[in-house]
């Protein structure tokens, strides 16, 4: 239309696309089915021909003027990919891990592995419309905080915690799964805990304790990972405790 107003009306046109993506998108959809192969970034093979034609049709009058601008290309988003290569890297490993296991993997990639499916918990959200079949009350998660939230997964800050926390939740509040229901932790902020399973050390079997101990302190010595390591240590305090405790009352 803004040809045929150049070119048979005479006329200076001045176009104005506030987003070449959705024409994009609709040439990547006829493309897909008319069976065409797409390319490496999924759009139409003829992509670029397509933008290059566009743009050309300014320098096709010599009398009168044709304005267009090119602001965005789908394809020039070469930044902040982090998490996209993440989630790629997680599906490369899949077929691996169903074959030898996690344990087989490098320690990087096992890392990888662990901040991927965090990432995939964290993409759900509370929708307010689900709030009848999660429990859970809808919230609202500004791109701000969806941005950082993916900072914090990518960044290792977060690696101490279990994957399960990022389901349906945001990073301003990581919500913990207990006993007797669940507890929010918000960011530098350390959980108050109460002793809620109290054991009498005259309770304690002194053989079995010192067991416990021994099959603790192996556990830690074949530990890999940070996870396995953490909750080795944990295990390993727990017993030394016990054994403590008999040693107070003795």
């Amino acid at each position: 239309m803004a040809e045929y107003f150049r070119d048979f009306n005479e006329q200076d046109v001045l176009l104005f696309i506030d987003n070449i993506f959705r024409f994009v998108q609709a040439g990547s959809e006829v493309s897909t089915l008319l069976g065409q192969m797409p390319s490496v970034v999924g759009y139409q093979g003829c992509y670029y021909c397509t933008i290059k034609r566009i743009s050309r049709q300014r320098y096709l009058s010599s009398s009168r003027s044709f304005r267009f601008n090119l602001n965005y290309a789908p394809t020039s988003n070469h930044w902040c990919q982090r998490v996209k290569q993440t989630l790629q890297r997680y599906k490369e490993l899949q077929d691996i891990i169903a074959i030898l296991g996690l344990d087989e993997l490098s320690e990087e990639d096992r890392l990888t592995v662990a901040r991927a499916r965090k990432i995939e918990r964290f993409l759900s959200q509370p929708f307010f419309v689900a709030k009848v079949f999660t429990g859970s009350a809808g919230k609202y998660v500004g791109l701000v905080e969806t941005i950082r939230g993916f900072n914090l997964i990518l960044s290792g800050e977060l690696d101490g915690l279990p994957e399960q926390a990022f389901y349906l939740v945001e990073v301003k509040e990581i919500i913990l799964p207990t006993n007797s229901g669940q507890i929010g932790v918000l960011p530098n902020h350390a959980p108050i805990a109460l002793a809620v399973d109290i054991e009498k050390g005259s309770d304690i079997d002194p053989q079995e304790a010192q067991q416990t101990l021994e099959i603790a302190e192996t556990n830690l010595n074949k530990a890999e990972g940070k996870r396995q390591t953490i909750e080795a240590n944990l295990a390993l305090r727990r017993a030394r405790t016990r054994v403590e405790a008999i040693n107070v009352i003795s």
